[in-house]
């Protein structure tokens, strides 16, 4: 019993340290409008395309810009 505690132990660090290590990008969510705005017009051009209602509107990534605190 004491060794599967101790292999939940190292499996559960490990994950912990791999998370720390893994680098991503800071970067700000915008609704892409451009986007938004050539999907709903092709639409409306369209005569059978239905109605279009955005539950989860397409967002693209800006890079932060590092501002000092003052």
């Amino acid at each position: 019993m004491k060794r599967v505690m101790k292999g939940i132990l190292l499996v559960s660090l490990f994950s912990l340290s791999a998370c720390s290590t893994h680098h991503t990008l800071s970067a700000r969510a915008q609704i892409d409008q451009e986007y938004i705005k050539q999907v709903e017009a092709a639409s409306r051009k369209a005569s059978h395309s239905p109605r279009i209602y955005w539950v989860n509107p397409p967002v693209k990534k800006t890079p932060e810009t590092d501002t000092p605190d003052n």
